[in-house]
């Protein structure tokens, strides 16, 4: 019985450490991003990044969809599509909003900083009709 757990715990165990060795650690990961319109309301997605540091950090915020295609979305002020650069300015906290319009899509994104100094955090709002 001892065989059989190792056996099944080795592979699992180095397909984990590939993972996390594959990742770069100065990315960031939002498991859940949604935005646009269903049947009595809309869904927006709020990004808040905060910069604490004395140094500017370029950020390039990626949205996938759920099906692994590109996630497009309206960022007022950035445009609209799938991938937005961004700059975190020193001592300075920035809120982007996706605008809501479009059908309901749901998603992930990543966060690719140029160092480590800015964090980044989402929040989902709810619109009814």
């Amino acid at each position: 019985m001892r065989c059989r757990i190792v056996l099944i715990l080795v592979p699992v165990l180095a397909c984990f450490a590939v993972t996390v060795l594959a990742q770069d650690p100065d990315d960031l990961y939002l498991p859940e991003v949604a935005d646009g319109t269903y049947p009595g309301g809309s869904m927006r997605t709020a990004f808040i990044i905060l910069n604490p540091t004395t140094t500017p950090d370029q950020l390039t915020l990626e949205l996938t969809a759920q099906d692994g295609s590109p996630m497009v979305v309206t960022i007022p002020g950035l445009g609209t599509g799938s991938e937005f650069d961004i700059v975190a300015q020193p001592g300075r906290t920035t809120f982007l909003q996706t605008d809501g319009s479009g059908s309901l899509e749901v998603g992930a994104a990543r966060i690719t900083r140029s160092s480590d100094v800015a964090q980044v955090s989402a929040i989902f709002t709810v619109y009814d009709a």
